[in-house]
């Protein structure tokens, strides 16, 4: 079985599609989340917009772009570039957080 790192639809399908943890995503923490990217993993930012077919998903910056915005975000010309993550989704609203380990899936399946 392949790894599909991309994943595609709408924000809130890809948010749905996420929440799955299949394809390497593992949901963790907030936390979690920030210090992978702070070492160069790849972290994601789901929103999923219950009242709306539009969500959100971004990803935590890293290396020498975390000086520049936590937040590695797609959007509205206020919304895009490096930003706070409080920016792209209200602190207000539930986030859900996701970090990218390849094999993964792969592994924690193989012996099943």
């Amino acid at each position: 079985t392949k790894e599909k790192v991309v994943i595609f639809g709408n924000a809130n399908n890809m948010g749905r599609e996420l929440l799955k943890e299949k394809n390497g995503y593992i949901k963790t923490t907030e936390k979690i989340a920030e210090q992978y990217a702070k070492k160069g993993g790849l972290a994601v930012i789901s929103y999923i917009n219950k009242k709306s077919l539009h969500g959100h998903v971004a990803t935590y910056s890293v290396g020498k772009n975390i000086k520049k915005g936590e937040v590695t975000n797609i959007g509205g010309k206020d919304y895009t570039g490096y930003v706070s993550l409080n920016k792209v989704v209200s602190k207000n609203k539930e986030k859900y957080f996701f970090i990218y380990i390849p094999g993964y899936y792969i592994m924690n399946n193989i012996y099943k």
